[in-house]
């Protein structure tokens, strides 16, 4: 979770990811040196599965892989500061998809929502691409070509 001056929303990612059934998890949260309360609500929770860093990065991108060097877990997840998980059991919905060998990589459906509002707009996206080494990959799953199944909403802004 890479996040800047958040304290208004991060405790609701964080209560998201906190209510997942799934055991094996761990939030690597990379604060770019807030100067809120952010780092104070992360704190706040006192989990040992929130791993807090807050350093100074060169921008999104940057926090963002360096959050991912951070993470020790074979699957890597991104949630942001201010989105929340759709329910409480999406980790063990992608658990149960990496449970395939042959799964690389996994897409899906992210309902966006603003504070008080009914969904805006709802983006489907395909789930359970496998990445092949071949570099035509994106055009075969455009085309169809790629094997793919579907899982509901992930996150909710």
């Amino acid at each position: 979770m890479v996040t800047l001056n958040a304290a208004d929303t991060i405790a609701a990612s964080i209560q998201s990811f906190l209510d997942q059934d799934y055991p094996n998890a761990e939030l690597i949260v990379q604060d770019g040196e807030s100067t809120d309360a952010t780092c104070a609500v992360v704190r706040g929770f006192g989990s040992d599965k929130i791993n807090l860093v807050s350093a100074p990065d060169a921008g999104l991108y940057d926090a963002l892989n360096t959050g991912i060097r951070r993470a020790r877990g074979e699957v890597i997840g991104l949630l942001h500061s201010n989105d929340r998980f759709a329910s409480p059991t999406i980790l063990s919905q992608v658990a149960a998809l990496f449970a395939d060998p042959v799964l690389e990589a996994a897409y899906a459906d992210v309902s966006f929502f603003e504070a008080g509002d009914e969904a805006r707009h709802r983006a489907r996206v395909e789930l359970r691409v496998r990445v092949a080494e071949d570099e035509d990959v994106a055009a075969r799953g455009l085309d169809g070509g790629v094997e793919r199944d579907v899982l509901p909403a992930v996150l909710v802004e």
